[in-house]
């Protein structure tokens, strides 16, 4: 049985490939202490006394529109022992790393 419920995973598709996922990852997690395990990083809120947020990469696959390819993977987060407020930080602080402009 998972440690996990529902309520504590969310799911995404990025349009980004595993090497840039993994390049953008420090600054998308500043001075968060994490544990990355082949395409799972463990990240530690405040060393794990806030809990931990698991994320997990699926394999990169390629989306086609047109004559333009895409690299897109699926990156799922389970949280833990995580309060609104840390969540609610956590994921501005990612997202805004991970967010690209266009125009």
């Amino acid at each position: 049985m998972s440690r996990f419920n529902m309520a504590e995973i969310l799911e995404r598709e990025m349009t980004i490939s595993h090497s840039d996922f993994f390049r953008i990852l420090p600054k998308a997690l500043g001075k968060l202490r994490y544990q990355q395990q082949n395409n799972v990083i463990t990240v530690f809120l405040d060393d794990g006394v806030e809990g931990e947020i698991v994320i997990s990469l699926s394999k990169e696959r390629i989306r086609k529109i047109g004559s333009l390819s895409l690299p897109v993977t699926d990156v799922t987060f389970l949280q833990e022992n995580i309060s609104e407020k840390k969540k609610t930080e956590f994921f501005k602080h990612f997202d805004r790393a991970y967010h690209r402009g266009g125009g």
